[in-house]
């Protein structure tokens, strides 16, 4: 588990990070009207919901970890708008086996609030995710295949620390922390019968931002 983490938390950097070292080169600090930020962030509690006929069952999930991106351009000193993605890595429902696991892809807004030494902000994400299970989850019935994705929103708030900086391969980078609530919903046949699923997370996240 730990090698996945650390594999995918490297290739998001390079694929996301090399090209602004690109631009980066091209433009002054005063000129950058662009900011690029990675994640790695922790589920630290979870809820997996699920809706068949009329009824739901509800259970606690274990911790899960997640890496993603965004990128935002800065309409206005306090609001950035952009585009982004995350993937969890597969998490299990307590007591019950199976991993299961979601990718958004959405659109996000950032209020930020500029002070001397840190810039603390307000942020929200809508957009659509695609959904996972491997065989324990779904069930190994021969329509239990077939997962769909859905409606992905979360809301939450962070605090970005321009005044501490550093730079790897020249692109200037400064930390940034962030909680956030988030909603991810699905569908599918799971265990032989049609199911809606709605997982809820409660999630910290930890990472770095360029300005560009």
């Amino acid at each position: 588990m730990k090698k996945v983490i650390l594999f995918t938390a490297s290739i998001t950097m390079f694929l996301f990070f090399f090209p602004l070292h690109l631009l980066a080169q091209e433009k002054k600090a005063e000129d950058y009207k662009w900011l690029g930020k990675v994640k790695l962030g922790s589920q630290i509690l979870g809820n997996h919901k699920t809706v068949y006929q009329d009824s739901f069952y509800s259970i606690d999930t274990m911790i899960g970890v997640s890496s993603g991106a965004e990128f935002f351009y800065a309409l206005h000193e306090n609001i950035n708008v952009g585009v982004g993605f995350e993937y969890q890595i597969p998490r299990e429902q307590n007591q019950n086996p199976g991993g299961f696991n979601f990718l958004p892809i959405f659109a996000v807004i950032r209020f930020p609030f500029s002070l001397e030494l840190f810039e603390p902000y307000a942020i929200g994400r809508f957009g659509f995710n695609f959904f996972f299970g491997d065989d324990q989850y779904r069930g190994t019935g021969a329509g239990n295949s077939n997962l769909e994705g859905g409606i992905y929103y979360s809301i939450g708030s962070g605090v970005s620390i321009p005044g501490i900086s550093f730079s790897i391969l020249n692109i200037p980078l400064n930390p940034f922390l962030e909680v956030n609530y988030s909603v991810n919903h699905g569908s599918g046949i799971i265990q032989d019968s049609q199911q809606e699923v709605i997982y809820t997370s409660l999630s910290l996240y930890i990472g770095v931002e360029s300005r560009f």
